[in-house]
């Protein structure tokens, strides 16, 4: 913990301007969806509804100032002050809703935003694993009793996955940091059957997400179409987004992998195959990366200089802190937002700022 860090609790409130305009602190927001999902159908609380996004947004143009990451960019490389009280706004992943219901309240309120897709769900082919597992586990009204998949040896399924219903669930199953949020009804064991999937295909590459999501659905009994709400940006819809001028169009890898679990060159393939593919679809330079998951055990040592090296300037992890000088720009650091309250989201940020 750096000195800053462990003076800022005993800095009282009167003296937080001053105390960020002299460090010239910001703070970057990460979102992934701005949609109405089922209840229950969420568990790892990645939407937001349009009408939270709406009042957080008012209170941000309100209280805060929201930057582009460019005008972050600018003033890390030219070594100046950030704003005080400066805010910017990012979304993860690539889901439609981005689009169809976050850029109008964006634009509505006069918020740049920054959104970092995944370049091979464009176009929509498969939703993403955490999707699928919540329809297959989650959302089934039956399951069958018992469960046996076997996908091969790797590191992260050494045996076949076991399951059975009537099984005792460990005493303490461990949750994704961020929590999660079950269905009330949801009994302990299907609760247990989805998070020691979710660990397993986190995981994964893609194309063992696919087979285990393939035999998953078969033993379920469920198809894997594309559901409405779920869906991605098609290209036609990356390319709308991108052609506004407030906001910008980032990476997020081609497939969604934890980088951590892939040898380099895969990391690369993932790196470089998602520039290119943006900048394809684009035709202009897409400088930004923000890596999947966005923890430090996710990310790995190599993908930061892999990103350099592919010509990304800038790349983002979801850690928490603030963007000051000196940070590293491979490793700049993002706050998840959540189902928060106007009330809720002012506390945290007025907490930050």
């Amino acid at each position: 913990m750096s000195w800053r860090d462990r003076l800022r609790p005993v800095v009282p409130d009167f003296g937080k301007a001053l105390w960020h305009r002299l460090l010239g602190h910001a703070v970057i927001l990460a979102y992934h969806r701005v949609t109405t999902l089922p209840p229950g159908g969420d568990p790892y609380r990645l939407a937001v509804t349009p009408a939270t996004f709406d009042a957080q947004m008012a209170v941000l143009r309100k209280r805060f100032r929201p930057v582009s990451l460019y005008e972050i960019t600018e003033a890390l490389l030219a070594n100046r002050p950030l704003p005080p009280r400066a805010v910017a706004v990012t979304f993860d992943d690539g889901y439609a809703d981005n689009l169809l219901e976050a850029a109008p309240i964006l634009a509505r309120h006069g918020v740049p935003a920054a959104f970092f897709i995944t370049s091979g769900m464009i176009e929509n082919r498969e939703e993403f694993w955490w999707d699928d597992l919540e329809r297959i586990v989650l959302a089934s009204p039956s399951l069958p009793r018992r469960l046996e998949l076997e996908l091969g040896p790797g590191p992260e399924l050494p045996e076949p996955f076991r399951w059975d219903a009537e099984e005792a669930c460990p005493p303490a199953e461990v949750l994704p940091r961020e929590g999660a949020v079950f269905p009330r009804t949801l009994n302990s064991s299907r609760r247990s059957l989805f998070l020691r999937l979710a660990r397993v295909l986190k995981g994964l590459p893609r194309e063992g997400q696919t087979a285990c999501l393939d035999a998953l659905a078969a033993w379920a009994g469920v198809g894997r179409e594309v559901r409405p709400e779920r869906r991605t940006m098609s290209a036609g819809e990356v390319a709308t987004l991108a052609a506004t001028p407030s906001f910008t169009v980032g990476a997020h890898t081609a497939t969604h992998p934890r980088l951590a679990s892939l040898a380099p060159e895969a990391q690369r393939r993932e790196i470089e195959g998602s520039k290119r593919d943006l900048e394809g679809l684009l035709g202009r330079a897409v400088g930004m990366i923000a890596y999947p998951y966005g923890d430090g055990a996710s990310i790995g040592g190599a993908a930061p200089g892999i990103a350099r090296e592919a010509g990304f300037t800038l790349g983002f992890a979801a850690t928490g802190g603030y963007v000051r000088a000196g940070v590293d720009p491979f490793l700049l650091p993002r706050f998840f937002v959540y189902e928060w309250t106007e009330k809720e989201f002012l506390a945290e940020l007025g907490r930050l700022l």
